[in-house]
């Protein structure tokens, strides 16, 4: 059902010529579509805690409660904190995917939201 209603959207788009500016990958999550373009790199994994958290080196910050996803759309966790100073803040996700036995597999793998409160910018 969700591929074959992201199929018809497509072809919807292609049909009135807004082909150029149809993003090339979709998502559908909680029953909404949204472009790769929309999603947001939090931060890449640099460490897993021992109770099973995520810390991330924040490339941007995103709300607190705010879902993060991995590269394939998937649901990972929540954003439970933001910790460190404000010019170099880490974000805490807490897993809560019932599908992440051992979240060990995320390391150094970016993460991404599309719920941001502020994108950093680097080497400032």
């Amino acid at each position: 059902m969700q591929a074959s209603t992201l199929t018809a959207v497509k072809r919807l788009m292609l049909k009135s010529g807004a082909e150029s500016i149809f993003p090339k990958h979709y998502y559908l999550i909680g029953g909404v579509f949204y472009s790769s373009a929309l999603m947001l790199v939090v931060g890449k994994v640099i460490k897993i805690t021992r109770d099973g958290k995520l810390l991330i080196k924040a490339e941007a910050l995103p709300k607190l409660g705010a879902q993060v996803y991995d590269s394939t759309a998937n649901v990972i966790g929540y954003v439970y904190d933001i910790i460190g100073p404000v010019s170099s803040p880490y974000v805490v996700v807490k897993v809560s995917s019932p599908r992440i036995k051992q979240p060990e597999y995320l390391l150094n793998r970016l993460l991404y939201t599309h719920e941001v409160s502020k994108v950093r910018v680097s080497g400032k």
